[in-house]
């Protein structure tokens, strides 16, 4: 039967609905937005025609909506920063967002810097909104590892030493962390090494070591074995005059780790420049021809010994110096017979482009029996220059075969001595005609090393025979030492008035001869 029903809650204005059969159905919708939580409803049947008005009363209860908050996934290097965890919120209705929050969530991880590699979560709590209840999702931290780099040492030897032990570096540990951090050490080997350690290069490596931590890269090291010196010397040997070369032998300085010559490649060959013919004397033994990739091999020579007599002079060369004609000091040229055998001089002379200004005198033996092994003897050389040139010749030994004759250079020069006159000139004023003047004095100085030959003292010019004069110096001879000096004295004698002149004239070997003195004198 038709009719109507007023429905009404307990916050909001009466509906009215129409009754179609006796029931009432009611759609929430048509109500107000209600908080969360129970709610009254009371119906009202109106009375109409043979139905009775009546009223009723219920309950309306508002569930709460379900957000969800989920935490935020990331990932962080071994050892590095945390990564920031962010929330993000769904499920909100009617329009709403995170503004109406009276709490915002707190999202964190369990993921530290310290923490080893691997998975840790990440989460959100706290959050709190009316009318909404909260479910909390786990995100991720993934914490990846770092590369750490051990690099295997490297190093230089030589052959024969000690192989160092071959250790690692690290690089890329993060702070705090150590090789002590590893899981597994690394084991560090020379690679395909072979016992005796030849010289070359050789790969030094690492490997085995671990760490959840880290990622391993290895880098190769080096060890270079150097070769060792070694060396070889030609032992000496003797043999006479006019015999064959002996087979020549070596002696070896170096060796290690146990090797002998016959670690060595090659083939060894010795020789001389010394032939059959070759004279009594030393003469060097070369070798050459081994080698070796452990070895640096450095050959000495030794010596070849020819017996037989050897003769040898000293000085090569002789200088002289002297006045003109006069015979220098002697100098010695020594003789030896450094051989094993007695030699044999056949002359001693003189030979080369002026071999009459030199004389020489010898206290050696000239022919049979011969200077003996050992011994020597003495050639005394003099040099007598006859003019101010050089003069050059050769004192020649000459010997008797298989020993070789020998020569000493020979150089003269001639050193001509410096003088001073004094006074240059002199005046003897006035004199009596026909008397003499007191004699005036002129000194004669050798003012050198070696000594002044005095050939002449002369009078010349217009008048010479007006002056005379009488001397001490030494005339030709051994003549004026150097440093010594002689005097002249010098008169007048006039035999008519009026002025008169003439000229003391000195001849010697000096640079500047000859030397003069002005003299002057009047007659009255």
């Amino acid at each position: 039967m038709p009719g109507n029903v007023t429905l009404s809650g307990d916050g909001g204005a009466a509906i009215r609905l129409p009754l179609v059969n006796g029931s009432a159905t009611f759609n929430l919708p048509l109500l107000p937005l209600l908080p969360v939580g129970p709610h009254s409803l009371s119906a009202n049947f109106v009375a109409q025609g043979t139905f009775a008005g009546s009223s009723n009363t219920g309950t309306l209860i508002v569930n709460p909506a379900v957000l969800t908050v989920t935490a935020s996934s990331a990932s962080m290097p071994f050892g590095g920063p945390v990564p920031t965890i962010n929330a993000t919120i769904t499920g909100f209705v009617n329009g709403e967002t995170a503004a109406l929050l009276t709490t915002q969530p707190t999202c964190s991880t369990t993921a530290t810097t310290t923490s080893p590699v691997g998975s840790y979560p990440s989460s959100c709590t706290g959050a709190a909104a009316a009318n909404y209840t909260f479910t909390y999702v786990n995100g991720t931290v993934t914490v990846g590892g770092l590369t750490l780099t051990i690099t295997a040492s490297s190093a230089p030897i030589g052959y024969g030493s000690a192989v160092p032990g071959v250790t690692p570096s690290y690089a890329g540990f993060v702070p705090g962390d150590s090789a002590a951090n590893l899981s597994t050490q690394p084991t560090c080997v020379v690679l395909a090494l072979p016992a005796n350690h030849p010289a070359g290069t050789y790969t030094t490596q690492c490997s085995g070591a671990s760490s959840p931590n880290y990622t391993i890269v290895y880098v190769s090291g080096t060890l270079t074995i150097t070769p060792a010196p070694l060396t070889i010397t030609a032992n000496n040997a003797t043999r006479a005059w006019r015999t064959a070369n002996p087979a020549f032998t070596v002696s070896y300085s170096g060796f290690l780790n146990g090797d002998t010559p016959a670690s060595l490649t090659g083939a060894l060959a010795c020789t001389t420049t010394a032939v059959f013919t070759s004279s009594p004397g030393s003469y060097p033994i070369t070798c050459s021809g081994l080698t070796s990739t452990n070895y640096t091999i450095t050959y000495v020579p030794g010596v070849l010994t020819i017996t037989g007599p050897v003769l040898r002079l000293a000085p090569a060369t002789l200088t002289f110096t002297s006045a003109l004609n006069v015979t220098s000091a002697s100098q010695p040229v020594t003789v030896s017979n450094v051989g094993t055998a007695p030699l044999t001089i056949t002359s001693i002379n003189f030979g080369g482009a002026n071999p009459g200004r030199f004389g020489q005198a010898n206290n050696c033996p000239i022919g049979a029996p011969g200077l003996p092994a050992g011994a020597s003897c003495t050639v005394n050389v003099t040099f007598t220059p006859n003019n101010n040139a050089t003069r050059t010749a050769t004192l020649r030994v000459n010997v008797a075969a298989p020993a070789t004759s020998g020569t000493v250079a020979l150089t003269g020069t001639t050193t001509r001595p410096t003088v001073t006159v004094s006074p240059a000139s002199i005046a003897f004023g006035t004199q009596a005609v026909n008397t003499t003047s007191p004699p005036q004095t002129v000194t004669v100085t050798n003012t050198s090393t070696v000594p002044l030959i005095i050939n002449s003292v002369t009078m010349g010019g217009a008048n010479p025979n007006r002056f005379g004069q009488t001397n001490n110096c030494p005339i030709g001879g051994a003549g004026l030492t150097a440093g010594a000096n002689c005097t002249v004295s010098v008169t007048f004698s006039p035999t008519r008035t009026g002025a008169r002149s003439a000229t003391l004239t000195i001849r010697d070997n000096a640079a500047n001869s000859p030397q003069t003195v002005g003299l002057t004198g009047t007659g009255q």
